[in-house]
């Protein structure tokens, strides 16, 4: 894999151990949306992504990343 790849892959693993120990951390949430979005996995990435902004309406940069996923 790229390093690129090799990151998000890193990234992934420690935002899915972080949602495991606090499944309602609101930025776990988003991060690992985020992440999985980048990966392609959008259809995982969408209701973490919608739970993130129903636990924070103001985080703008989730917001941003269910509207992207979502076009």
């Amino acid at each position: 894999p790229t390093r690129r790849s090799s990151d998000l892959e890193e990234a992934e693993r420690a935002f899915r151990e972080g949602h495991r120990i606090g499944p309602a951390h609101q930025k776990c949430l988003a991060q690992l949306g985020a992440v999985l979005a980048r990966r392609g996995a959008i259809d995982e990435a969408i209701p973490l992504l919608k739970r993130a902004v129903a636990l924070d309406p103001s985080d703008e940069q989730s917001l941003g990343n269910l509207n992207m996923v979502c076009r």
